[in-house]
């Protein structure tokens, strides 16, 4: 690709940042609820206690492969959507997804509530250990009701400018299950039955204010024109990621037999908090997983190469240092989740210090492949992100783990999770030979020109442009017009953010029926053709703003996953 001048990445990183924290939340939300119920419960009941609750993970990961390819599915349809400026498709996306997360997690509620018993029996057979995680688990079933809304409508509202909001929707049931769990089991001794009723009343807390967003601040409208089509549609563009996390459920399935059998009670006390390691990796993987897809998918849309590499190299940077910073933990600490997660006595934390060590480098290895399947989901390569879900999720772990357990008992157990997430590495490098211009495989546009406006350097910038554009075959009317836009829109952008001073990215095209320009900026949102409709006599900049649509042939406007889009076509030579 040709470039006259490329973009800084200050306005995707910005984006990036404003979105990764409460996309994080939400990529672990599932775990966390796990997790925090684990930590009360091994320390205040004992470790068979927090067995029955690891094995209820499976149950979780239901729940989250559901959630996924509702969440994942929306989020990408409506920012590919959106980028066209296609705001009908925006809104059928949103109905679709939003409905079918209502019926399916009444479905799901209902089923489970019907069937707790041989559920539970399918997740442990242990004769200790499935009592505890019965009595736990008829009453932790209803959180599936409120986190299959939840989370879609999280995910919608991060591309519809709310990311705290979502952040605080998804966050809020977590702090509220603490501190339910500290007074329903150590005030009141409730047991397990305590920790569960925290984790569904912290939830059913959290879907109010989802509730209170779709009633008040919601900018998405209900159309349900196609509504089937865009179910299909946002099942399978979520689908693919989503397959890996229901396929763990399968894993974890097999994996706690196999625990069980090789290990008993000492062996399932230490993959419990193996598990919470595995969930403190899906709170970074689901960060960065959830903020990339959107701005990815938004960048591939508009066929922005620059845009695209720009946000898969920031993720991978986000990535492997946060996954990279817990797996030294792990190895230099490697008795510290154990023992604030319970655990006591020799034998069991000197296993936990070996399992832990050896487990650790799995989650780096598994958080590579992650973001590739999710590269792969937000540019429509949906057989390959498959194909990675699928060898990732389970087909790389059966032919290790059963002889790897035979031969070496737990050791072989947790040596065959970093050894078997080689596989899809080895395959990945031979497919894309090394290269990441082959891995990242998208055809993109020419771009005549982009650039980053930046205080100070507006003329500069003016110059460079006006030039550029005569270079490249328009007539100097053209150019001229061209500095205007530039001119106006940057004063445009300026004016309505007083309060600071936004990113602000320009890309120029050249198109069949003329110049187009494209303006990207994180600051708020407007729309300068309705400003244009509402104030046509106001004095200062507004002459200026009406010249735009003098001379243009066309002009959009968007506003999804926090930036503004304002496309404007210049006509022809």
């Amino acid at each position: 690709m040709t470039s006259v001048e490329l973009r800084d990445k200050r306005l995707m990183k910005s984006v990036f940042l404003r979105f990764f924290l409460p996309a994080m939340i939400a990529g672990a939300s599932a775990n966390l609820a796990g997790m925090i119920d684990g930590l009360i419960v091994g320390n205040m009941i004992g470790s068979d206690a927090l067995s029955a609750v690891n094995f209820c993970r499976p149950a979780m990961q239901v729940y989250a492969f559901l959630s996924e390819i509702l969440a994942s599915g929306v989020v990408s349809c409506i920012a590919m959507a959106g980028s066209r400026g296609e705001k009908e498709r925006v809104n059928r996306f949103f109905t679709s997804g939003v409905t079918t997360a209502c019926m399916v997690a009444t479905v799901l509620t209902l089923l489970q509530f019907l069937f707790s018993g041989p559920v539970c029996h399918l997740l442990v057979t242990d004769e200790t250990i499935y009592p505890l995680a019965l009595e736990y688990y008829r009453i932790f079933l209803f959180s599936t009701f409120f986190v299959l809304i939840s989370e879609p409508i999280a995910a919608t509202m991060r591309t519809d400018g709310f990311p705290i909001m979502s952040g605080i929707v998804l966050l809020l049931p977590h702090i509220l299950n603490a501190v339910f769990d500290a007074v329903f089991v150590g005030v009141f001794d409730w047991g397990l039955r305590g920790a569960a009723t925290a984790t569904v009343l912290g939830y059913a807390i959290g879907f109010i204010l989802a509730a209170y967003y779709m009633i008040a601040r919601r900018s998405f409208k209900f159309d349900f024109k196609n509504f089937f089509r865009g179910i299909s549609i946002i099942g399978l563009t979520g689908a693919p990621p989503a397959v890996n996390m229901g396929l763990i459920a399968i894993k974890l399935v097999i994996v706690n037999r196999l625990v069980e059998h090789y290990g008993g009670t000492v062996g399932a006390a230490v993959l419990s908090v193996i598990m919470v390691a595995w969930a403190l990796q899906s709170l970074i993987v689901g960060g960065v997983k959830m903020t990339m897809m959107p701005m990815i998918s938004y960048y591939y849309a508009d066929g922005d190469y620059h845009g695209v590499r720009t946000v898969f190299e920031h993720a991978l940077r986000v990535l492997v240092t946060g996954v990279l910073a817990l797996v030294a933990f792990l190895e230099i600490f490697p008795r510290a989740l154990p023992y604030l997660f319970g655990l006591r006595g020799e034998e069991l934390l000197s296993e936990a210090e070996k399992g832990m060590r050896i487990f650790a480098p799995f989650l780096l290895l598994e958080a590579l492949i992650m973001l590739i399947i999710v590269y792969y989901t937000s540019t429509t390569k949906r057989a390959k992100a498959t194909f990675f879900s699928v060898l990732q999720g389970i087909l790389a772990i059966l032919p290790v783990i059963f002889p790897l357990a035979y031969y070496f008992g737990l050791t072989g157990i947790w040596v065959a999770f970093p050894v078997s997430s080689l596989i899809p590495l080895v395959v990945l490098a031979i497919q894309c030979r090394g290269s990441v211009d082959v891995l990242l495989d998208m055809e993109y546009e020419e771009f005549l020109q982009e650039i980053t406006l930046k205080q100070g350097e507006l003329a500069q910038a003016l110059q460079s442009v006006k030039e550029n554009i005569c270079r490249s075959g328009f007539d100097g009317e053209v150019a001229q017009q061209a500095g205007i836009v530039l001119e106006a829109m940057t004063g445009f952008i300026s004016d309505h953010n007083p309060k600071r001073r936004p990113h602000i990215d320009v890309t120029l095209r050249k198109k069949e029926n003329g110049l187009l320009i494209t303006f990207y900026d994180d600051g708020i949102a407007n729309n300068p053709l309705k400003f244009r409709e509402n104030h046509p006599e106001e004095e200062g900049g507004s002459a200026q703003y009406a010249d735009l649509m003098s001379f243009s042939d066309k002009m959009e406007y968007s506003h999804v996953i926090g930036l503004n889009k304002t496309s404007i076509i210049l006509k022809s030579l």
